[in-house]
């Protein structure tokens, strides 16, 4: 997917964020109108009719509300003075693809590497962090942890980390609504949202896909075609059935890509090491 193609679709993921801050202060309005309604049009109030009113209202109103971020380090924080040649190859790397180094660099337990935009409200006052799996560093050759590096930078480079917290934090809001309205017996109310949720969990997730794409073809023009290749698979051969050269390769990992998505991703990027021969 070409950047203009991926850039449309996140103006409509934006469009889809606003539009479901839209729907949710709406059906509050319209349950506290209706109210209203009682109290001051018909000079009647149907006092339980009201009162499921206030609370659904509220329900919504407060399941929306956006939450600060509250940063829990994944693992132990990593140094410059500690590590140095690792930092050097994190700043190399951030050098070749335009970026500034993340603030805080993390050892997490999983064959995975991260980052991300945290603290803060809704990606607002968040600093860039990242996470590297220790059993990573020792799965790959140092020309394959760069193509991940690569590949990890190439999420900055996209504006991915922008955009993904206003994501994840909508997606959250609709979780919470969803839930609350259920616990509440209140399907009426509810379905307008997983209608709404559906189809904007199929879009962000379309979008998700494409930007791991760029990301890919951003480390293969960084660190070389061949290199992120073999570190694709020998990230993801644990999770094929094959044999991992590291027994670390047994740890879980931490990002929720299925097999079909690791093959497409390794056939893609295969393409584009072939184009570049």
């Amino acid at each position: 997917m070409n950047r203009a193609s991926l850039l449309a679709r996140s103006i409509v993921a934006i469009l889809l964020l606003i539009g479901f801050y839209v729907l949710a202060l709406g059906i509050a309005a319209g349950l506290l109108w209706t109210v209203y309604a009682q109290v001051v049009i018909a000079e009647r109030v149907f006092v339980k009719l009201a009162l499921i009113c206030v609370v659904l209202a509220g329900v919504i109103l407060w399941s929306v509300l956006p939450r600060l971020d509250r940063f829990e380090p994944p693992g132990p924080q990593l140094t410059e003075h500690a590590h140095p040649q690792l930092f050097a190859l994190i700043r190399d790397v951030a050098d070749k693809t335009g970026q500034a180094m993340p603030r805080e660099v993390y050892l997490v337990a999983d064959v995975n590497a991260f980052v991300a935009q945290r603290g803060g409200i809704m990606g607002l006052f968040s600093r860039r962090v990242m996470g590297l799996g220790l059993p990573l560093l020792a799965l790959l050759s140092v020309s394959e942890l760069r193509a991940v590096l690569a590949h990890e930078f190439g999420h900055f480079h996209g504006g991915d980390t922008m955009l993904g917290p206003w994501i994840y934090k909508t997606r959250s809001a609709m979780a919470r609504t969803i839930i609350a309205l259920a616990e509440r017996g209140s399907s009426i109310v509810r379905k307008p949202f997983e209608w709404y949720g559906n189809f904007f969990l199929g879009i962000t997730h379309s979008i998700s896909r494409a930007q791991e794409l760029s990301a890919d073809a951003l480390a293969a023009r960084v660190a070389g075609g061949r290199h992120l290749v073999s570190g694709l698979k020998a990230t993801h051969a644990p999770h094929r059935g094959g044999r991992s050269r590291h027994p670390a390769g047994r740890y879980r990992q931490g990002r929720n890509r299925t097999r079909k998505a690791a093959h497409l991703r390794i056939e893609v990027t295969s393409r584009v090491r072939g184009a570049q021969l």
